[in-house]
């Protein structure tokens, strides 16, 4: 028996219910797509980034020096992989996220950020995955390891 090819709904549901964070971005870097997961990670509905610039949908955190890397170090990310059509990845780096119940208004993260291109079949052109890994350990070990404000 031949295995059968799987449906656009299959593939919805398998990047619904990845744990991995999963924005997808267009080539002009608006958000069109997250699963749960980076719905999660992000404290952001779907409502709230789908057809947002990708930087207005997660700023940077204005308390963070200019000099952090953060947005300037994923903005060259993405435009690496829209110059080159490969994948591109960066180290672990500290991009905070919006978090409503924090003194400052953001809430610290570190993301193991990975960008890819995709070509789609339809008129919407090459589409960017990104998948900003939640550091996790890592973060908890650098965290512990920097010096305190």
């Amino acid at each position: 028996m031949a295995p059968s090819t799987p449906s656009s709904a299959d593939f919805e549901a398998i990047f619904r219910a990845t744990t991995s964070p999963l924005p997808v971005l267009d080539t002009g870097l608006t958000v069109m797509e997250v699963n749960r997961a980076c719905e999660e990670a992000t404290f952001r509905e779907r409502d709230e980034v789908v057809g947002r610039h990708v930087f207005d949908a997660y700023p940077a955190n204005p308390d963070d020096p200019p000099d952090s890397g953060g947005m300037h170090d994923l903005d060259a990310l993405f435009r690496r992989v829209l110059a080159t059509g490969k994948a591109q990845a960066l180290p672990v780096l500290k991009y905070d996220v919006p978090f409503p119940g924090s003194p400052t208004g953001f809430r610290e993260k570190y993301w193991s950020p990975v960008s890819r291109p995709r070509t789609t079949s339809d008129a919407t052109g090459s589409w960017r995955r990104r998948r900003p890994s939640s550091g996790g350990p890592c973060a908890a070990a650098r965290r512990s390891t920097r010096p305190s404000a």
